[in-house]
């Protein structure tokens, strides 16, 4: 009686250790796609910086923009 009452409890701790065990193998699984999807957006994060580095600052064109009025506008020599 004793011995029968033992084996069903390691029954049911076997079982949920095996259960414990494949929501681990989820979260692993889980862990690599965000890992894969995470290094996707470093890599598009990276040709945005280098986009936006080729872009000219608003400043920078308003100033160019009336250097440039104020040179057509200057008469000819």
């Amino acid at each position: 009686m004793v011995a029968e009452d033992m084996s069903s409890k390691i029954q049911l701790v076997a079982e949920s250790v095996s259960g414990i065990q494949e929501q681990l193998i989820a979260i692993r699984d889980m862990v690599s796609k965000n890992t894969e999807d995470i290094e996707v957006i470093k890599m598009h994060l990276e040709s945005i910086k280098q986009q936006l580095r080729r872009k000219v600052d608003l400043e920078e064109f308003e100033a160019l923009e009336k250097r440039v009025l104020f040179l057509e506008k200057k008469p000819a020599p």
